[in-house]
């Protein structure tokens, strides 16, 4: 099965982010980026929506798509959802949110 270009569109945008190619804030243009995958800017369109659900783009109404890069927080609360339901699995994961502070943390030892 072929996959649809909002979809292949979507997981570019989505490495590329990662990776840092765009900064925080950065304003992904549907004009250029439909030139650049030689699409229509249904597919951009499609994509960016994606990426706004999944929280790495902003979308503000006529202004545009905003690449936003998620907290700390954020990060951790997304893969909690990620993580597998089989509490076997589950188990094998570290807990990062009962871990130590690093100002928490003197010599080697817990204060």
């Amino acid at each position: 099965m072929t996959q649809r270009s909002a979809d292949r569109i979507r997981e570019e945008l989505e490495q590329a982010i990662i990776a840092g190619a765009f900064a925080d804030g950065e304003r992904l243009d549907e004009v250029s980026l439909s030139e650049q995958f030689r699409v229509s800017r249904t597919p951009v369109r499609e994509a960016l929506h994606a990426l706004s659900a999944s929280g790495l783009v902003e979308h503000l109404p006529r202004r545009g798509a905003f690449v936003r890069y998620p907290s700390f927080r954020r990060l951790i609360a997304m893969f909690e959802v990620m993580a597998p339901e089989d509490p076997r699995k589950k188990a094998a994961l570290p807990d990062l949110r009962h871990r130590p502070a690093a100002s928490d943390v003197t010599f080697g030892r817990f204060s």
